[in-house]
């Protein structure tokens, strides 16, 4: 499994110039990420948890509650949060977006 993964980051961060986010799940994280610490410690995390924020990654977005309301979208959509100030995700987004 962890070679596969580590292969197609390779490829997605040599093909798109940026290191992918990886999004998962608190139960991947705990089942899982203990035995890749190299992608715990290498990428971003957007992880899907729903209730109580407990992680042991740092995480660049969090995915809070799949059934929330915005203006102007008539079905429920997920709520997703950044992880820090608007000055840190104007730079996150300006060195981390594909151009």
């Amino acid at each position: 499994l962890w070679r596969e993964v580590r292969a197609w980051l390779r490829v997605v961060r040599q093909r798109s110039g940026v290191a992918p986010v990886l999004y998962i799940s608190q139960m991947f994280v705990n089942r899982y990420l203990p035995y890749a610490p190299d992608l715990k410690r290498n990428y971003n995390i957007w992880i899907a948890r729903y209730g109580e924020y407990k992680p042991d990654v740092h995480l660049v977005y969090w995915q809070l509650c799949p059934d929330g309301h915005v203006s102007g979208i008539t079905p429920k959509v997920d709520i997703n949060v950044f992880n820090g100030y608007r000055s840190e995700f104007e730079d996150f987004l300006s060195k981390n977006c594909v151009k």
